[in-house]
């Protein structure tokens, strides 16, 4: 049986992870990654990264778009706070003695690193954590530890590890709980000593499969960043472990997908900020050794070259290569699906279809043609983009196109759906136009021996055959030019532009929607409850104060009003700005109480105010709005005598919501994405990204640069 405090440990462990990962960091940490760990997560953060980024975007007017949001909700607001989130935050709700110590191992720290990793034992989890404070001085150490014995940690060395401090075992009146502090600023929380050791000491002798994909991703330096790597070989082992604990697998898809899983090794990712740009690397290890041959060859690419379509696009905003042969991933899909469920690819897409994509046997090219913009093109259709797909044979592909327009033609009907193909000239260019809904328009062409997909379909007439002048990128020295699976460019700050521009021309019409919205009151709740009929209901007035009834057939007070036995009040006597309370009592019935106006619109009610015997409702009185309440059951059918007790507080007139929005307050707060957007744009400039082929895996490579000063 599982021991409480241990529990209880792992999930303070979990919860601490949890609590600083969105400041925290993993880097100089990256080398004590234990070499059994099936998860790791970390992170860091440099205080100093963006320095120009962040003083142009706290340089906008968030105050006044902040306050015009109030203002509309008619409620304050609160932002969440990263503070709350902070490591003397966290720690000092467990022991209080510790917030001050912890707050000066924040503040005296160069910068901030994280190291989450879970391990397994017995199919159990056991999760671990490290921060790093680098530059802490030895006193707050100190202070710090003698903190943690005030929380009740019994300080123990462990006989076989040398270490500069004890390890404290139950601090924060944990049983299960193991903490180690290392002289270099190193905070580990674990469940036992064996899992905080390998966290307070050097690099680990024997990397695992998580350090291996991890390997040269980069550390330390000015940087903020966030790391994953997983165990995929542990991955599989617990969920084959969970599929098959009935003695054998319920379906073919559970063994592949175990199969799948065991054919890779590790995975791992991590994206780095820093003064020049955004740097994201991604390494898949694979298991050569694993049991789906298949994914094997399809995610390292053996045969697979770089396309030469002989196409040119010229003058694009951005561009990606894939040597990924489409055809080679259908016959992998198809085997997949055959597996799993019996059927065929071939038969559940229509052999058309299968066939066209059968001929798709040398990669790819993707063009974006343009950024993002407020012309009606790019609001409808998206930036004009183009694909260009090699085919094995244009005879047969194209004779697998026209089959496919002929039965997409019969298949859809336009009464049922909108949808036309048809073929189309462009100059001397024949192709399939295909048109679908309201912004759906997609022109396939065959040109020379490759298959060209525009969006919208006029984006054709950009495509010509010729050579394509595209840059390869700069390669790792370690890495041949042959073992480059794919490349691309694209320049986002056009496209922020584009979006900042179309936030402009909304921003004045959707300010001038809202103040008419406003002016008119449908932001009220009025009618959301639905209305009463009150034709030819007795409505009696009704001064504040403490009032006697009796709902009855028989009584002259009271009426049917929408099937139900009710009686109805004016409320008389109060002002606008006046908080009101109106409390029903009965012993006899089932009490429900309606607010409503003179035409009958609901707008509140109540059931129960702590007992079936009692409703209650308050509200704040309205400039110019009359008031009525209408007493009743909650079938409906309820008879007796009641209390009706009306209570009223002076209050100050209220300000309606058109009045205390003003027109351009409206436009500051809609004008903040687009302004978000223009600084953005000017900090961020183009990305780059490649894909090569390693020993046994491959890494993937991308750089965001920024431009105009990031820094």
């Amino acid at each position: 049986m599982k021991r409480p405090g241990k529990r209880l440990a792992g999930l303070l462990v979990t919860l601490l992870t949890m609590g600083v990962l969105p400041a925290l960091a993993q880097d100089g940490l990256l080398d004590r990654v234990p070499s059994d760990a099936v998860l790791v997560f970390g992170a860091q953060y440099e205080p100093g990264v963006l320095g120009d980024l962040r003083e142009d975007l706290a340089a906008l007017d968030w105050e006044g778009a902040f306050d015009t949001l109030e203002a509309i909700a008619q409620e304050e607001l609160e932002l969440p706070s990263l503070e709350e989130y902070s490591p003397s935050a966290v720690l000092s709700q467990f022991c209080p003695p510790l917030e001050p110590a912890v707050r000066s191992l924040e503040e005296g720290a160069q910068r901030l690193e994280l190291l989450a990793a879970v391990r397994l034992q017995n199919g159990e989890p056991l999760p671990a954590l490290a921060l790093h404070f680098p530059g802490t001085e030895e006193q707050t150490l100190d202070d710090l530890q003698a903190a943690f014995e005030e929380c009740g940690g019994s300080p123990v060395f462990p006989a076989d590890a040398e270490l500069e401090r004890p390890l404290l075992l139950g601090a924060l009146g944990i049983p299960g709980l193991v903490i180690g502090i290392s002289d270099d600023g190193t905070l580990a929380f674990a469940t036992s000593p064996e899992e905080v050791v390998p966290f307070l000491g050097e690099q680990q002798e024997a990397p695992g499969l998580i350090a291996r994909a991890l390997a040269d991703f980069g550390a330390g330096g000015s940087a903020s960043s966030l790391t994953f790597g997983i165990d995929m070989q542990a991955l599989a082992g617990v969920l084959e472990g969970e599929l098959d604990m009935g003695g054998g697998f319920r379906d073919p898809l559970e063994r592949r997908l175990v199969d799948a899983l065991m054919s890779l090794e590790s995975i791992a990712a991590q994206v780095r900020v820093d003064d020049t740009g955004v740097l994201s690397q991604t390494r898949v290890l694979v298991n050569e050794a694993g049991p789906d041959e298949e994914l094997i060859d399809l995610l390292l690419c053996t045969d697979c070259e770089l396309p030469e379509p002989g196409i040119t696009v010229p003058g694009y905003a951005g561009m990606n290569v894939h040597s990924l042969s489409v055809r080679d991933l259908v016959d992998y899909i198809d085997g997949f699906v055959s597996e799993a469920s019996g059927e065929s690819l071939e038969s559940l897409a229509g052999p058309e279809a299968f066939a066209l994509l059968s001929q798709l046997d040398g990669g790819m090219y993707a063009y974006t043609l343009e950024p993002f913009g407020v012309t009606l093109d790019s609001l409808l259709y998206g930036p004009a983009q183009v694909l260009v797909l090699p085919v094995g044979s244009d005879l047969q592909a194209q004779a697998s196109l026209d089959a496919l327009a002929r039965r997409a033609q019969a298949q859809f009907r336009p009464e049922d759906v909108p949808f036309d193909i048809r073929s189309a000239t462009l100059g001397d260019l024949e192709y399939q136009r295909l048109r679908f809904a309201f912004n759906v328009d997609l022109g396939l062409a065959l040109i020379g021996d490759n298959l060209v997909i525009a969006s919208p379909s006029s984006a054709l007439r950009f495509v010509s055959e010729g050579e394509p002048a595209l840059a390869r990128p700069q390669l790792p020295a370690n890495v041949a030019e042959g073992e480059l699976l794919a490349y691309g460019v694209h320049d986002y700050s056009a496209d922020l532009r584009g979006l900042a521009a179309l936030f402009s021309v909304l921003e004045q019409p959707a300010a001038a929607a809202i103040q008419i919205g406003l002016e008119e009151g449908s932001y009220d709740a009025q009618g959301f409850w639905g209305s009463s009929d009150l034709t030819g209901a007795v409505i009696v007035p009704l001064m504040p104060g403490l009032h006697e009834g009796n709902l009855s057939y028989s009584d002259e007070a009271s009426s049917v009003v929408g099937g139900e036995l009710s009686a109805v009040y004016s409320l008389e006597g109060i002002s606008p700005g006046d908080e009101v309370t109106v409390t029903l009592e009965s012993e006899a019935f089932d009490t429900y109480l309606y607010l409503l106006t003179p035409e009958g619109e609901i707008l509140d009610l109540n059931d129960d105010d702590g007992s079936t015997s009692r409703s209650r409702l308050t509200f704040t009185a309205q400039p110019g709005q009359e008031y009525l309440v209408r007493v009743s059951s909650f079938f409906g059918e309820g008879e007796g005598p009641f209390t009706l007790d009306i209570q009223r507080e002076a209050g100050e007139v209220p300000v309606s919501v058109a009045e205390e929005v003003a027109f351009g307050d409206l436009l500051t707060l809609l004008g903040m994405p687009g302004a978000v957007l223009d600084v953005l744009a000017n900090h961020i400039g183009k990305a780059t990204s490649f894909q090569v082929r390693e020993a046994g895996g491959i890494y993937s490579r991308s750089f965001l640069e920024f431009s105009g000063g990031a820094r």
